[in-house]
C-alpha cells in the first residue's frame, strides 16, 4: 500500500506544484495590476494638487523610524506649498489642508463625518470610543457621553486641580530656586494623570505605582508603534503586523492599559455598590452633602435608560484617559514654555493673580475667580492656537468636494486638516 501511495505522490507532485505556482502567480499579477490601476486613477484625480517631490519621498523613507524627522519634513513641505499638498502612505493617498477656510469647510460639513483610516490603528489601543467612531454610532455615543461635560460637573473639579498643582509646584521648587535645568515632562505627566484619574474616575490612584507598572511609558511606546505603522505601509496590514516583532510589544502595552482600566472600573463599581442609593446623585439633598461626580459617575447615571455595555464603557474610559492625559500634558507643557520665554508675560500674569487672590495664594480657585483671569486665559488660548493639543484631524471623503481655495478633492481620499 505504501509503495503505491509513494508512486502516486511522485507522479502527481510535480503537476500539482506547477498548478499551485501558476495559480499563485496569476493571483499576484492580478493584485498587482489592480494596485497599479488604483494608483494611476488616484494620481490622475489629484493631478492639480501639488506634492510630493522626489526629495520629499526620499526624506520620508529615511525618516520613517523617527517621529521628530517626520514632523520636520511635514513642516518643511507645509512651508513650501502653503495651501494644500498630497502624500502617499502605501496605496493610500492623503491630502493635507493648510488654509483656514478649507479646514472650516471640511470640519463644518455634516456630510463629512467618517474618520480617516489611520484612526483604525488608534482603536486597538484607545478603544472604540468617541475619538474612533464615525457616523451614526458616533452620534449615539455622543448623546450618552455629552452630559459628562455639563458645566455643573466641571465646577466640582477645581479643588482636584488645585491639590495636584500644589504637588507639582513643590516638585519644581528646588529646580526653580537653584536654577537647575529640569525636564518637566515626567512631572507634568504624573500630575496630569493624577488629575485625570480623579476627574474621570474619581478614584485615588498612586501614580508612582503606575510608573512602576510602566503605564505611561507603555502608552507612549504604543502610540510610537502606531505612528510607525502609518509610515511603513507593509505594516498597515494587520496580518503582516502580527508577524512582526513590534506586535509582541504592542500587545503587552494594550494588555497593561486594559488591566489598569478594568481595575479602575471594578473599583468604581464597588464604590457605587457601597454607597446608599440616595447619595448616587450630584443633586443637593436635605441632610446629605453634595457629592462630586466624576465623568464615569455621570456616564453610569446617564446610561440607565440606554446602558452602555461593559466593553463600550471601557472604550470610553480608555479614550477619556488617553486623550485627556496626552492632550493636557502637552498643553500645560507648551504654556509653561511660552511663559518662560517671555518675562513681560510672566510679570503680567503674576500681577493679575495678585489682583484676584491677594495674599491668600493657597486658597482654591473658584469658577468666579477664573472669570477674572482674563489675561491668563488669553495666554493659554494663544498658546493652544500655536501648539494645538490635537494638531491634525483626519476625514475620509465619501463624495467630491470643492474647497474655497478652488481645489477639488475626489471621493475616497483621506483628508487631513492641519490648523
Amino acid at each position: 500500500m505504501l509503495p503505491s501511495l509513494l508512486w502516486w505522490a511522485r507522479c502527481l507532485g510535480a503537476p500539482l506544484l506547477l498548478l499551485a505556482s501558476s495559480a499563485l502567480a496569476v493571483y499576484a499579477l492580478t493584485a498587482l495590476g489592480r494596485l497599479v490601476a488604483h494608483l494611476a486613477h488616484m494620481r490622475a484625480a489629484t493631478r492639480d494638487i501639488p506634492g510630493p517631490r522626489v526629495e520629499h519621498i526620499v526624506r520620508l523613507i529615511r525618516a520613517r523610524r523617527s517621529p521628530r524627522l517626520i514632523s520636520d519634513l511635514f513642516h518643511d513641505v507645509a512651508r513650501e506649498f502653503t495651501t494644500i499638498f498630497k502624500f502617499w502612505t502605501g496605496p493610500t493617498l492623503n491630502v493635507i489642508l493648510l488654509r483656514a477656510d478649507d479646514i472650516e469647510c471640511v470640519m463644518t460639513d455634516k456630510r463629512v463625518t467618517r474618520k480617516s483610516k489611520a484612526y483604525d490603528f488608534l482603536g486597538s489601543l484607545m478603544g472604540e470610543g468617541l475619538l474612533h467612531l464615525s457616523g451614526e454610532p458616533w452620534r449615539r455615543r455622543r448623546r450618552i457621553v455629552e452630559p459628562c461635560f455639563r458645566p455643573e460637573v466641571l465646577r466640582g473639579f477645581p479643588a482636584v486641580f488645585h491639590d495636584r498643582a500644589l504637588v507639582l509646584v513643590e516638585h519644581l521648587r528646588p529646580a526653580a530656586l537653584s536654577g537647575e535645568v529640569v525636564d518637566v515632562g515626567p512631572l507634568l505627566g504624573q500630575a496630569v494623570t493624577d488629575m485625570v484619574c480623579h476627574t474621570v474616575m474619581a478614584a485615588d490612584v498612586d501614580t508612582r505605582a503606575m510608573e512602576q507598572e510602566g503605564l505611561s511609558r507603555a502608552l507612549g511606546n504604543g502610540f510610537a508603534i502606531i505612528l510607525y505603522r502609518v509610515f511603513n505601509p507593509w505594516f498597515m496590514s494587520d496580518s503582516l503586523f502580527r508577524l512582526s516583532a513590534f506586535y509582541k510589544y504592542y500587545k503587552q502595552y494594550m494588555n497593561l492599559f486594559d488591566d489598569f482600566t478594568m481595575r479602575l472600573l471594578a473599583a468604581k463599581r464597588r464604590e457605587r455598590q457601597r454607597l446608599p442609593a440616595h447619595t448616587l446623585t450630584d443633586k443637593p439633598t436635605l441632610g446629605v452633602p453634595r457629592r462630586r461626580s466624576a465623568f464615569l459617575d455621570v456616564m453610569l447615571d446617564t446610561t440607565e435608560a440606554a446602558p452602555l455595555s461593559d466593553a463600550e464603557l471601557m472604550d470610553e474610559a480608555k479614550t477619556l484617559i488617553t486623550a485627556a492625559t496626552g492632550g493636557s500634558t502637552d498643553a500645560v507643557g507648551f504654556v509653561l514654555l511660552c511663559i518662560a520665554l517671555r518675562q513681560d508675560v510672566q510679570d503680567r500674569i503674576v500681577q493679575e493673580l495678585s489682583d484676584v487672590f491677594g495674599e491668600d495664594v493657597h486658597r482654591v480657585a473658584t469658577v468666579d475667580d477664573l472669570r477674572h483671569l482674563d489675561y491668563l486665559e488669553r495666554v493659554i488660548k494663544e498658546t493652544l492656537r500655536m501648539f494645538p493639543s490635537i494638531p491634525q484631524f483626519g476625514r475620509s471623503i465619501s463624495q467630491d468636494m470643492t474647497l474655497p481655495s478652488g481645489y477639488t478633492v475626489r471621493t475616497g481620499r483621506q483628508l487631513w486638516s492641519s490648523p
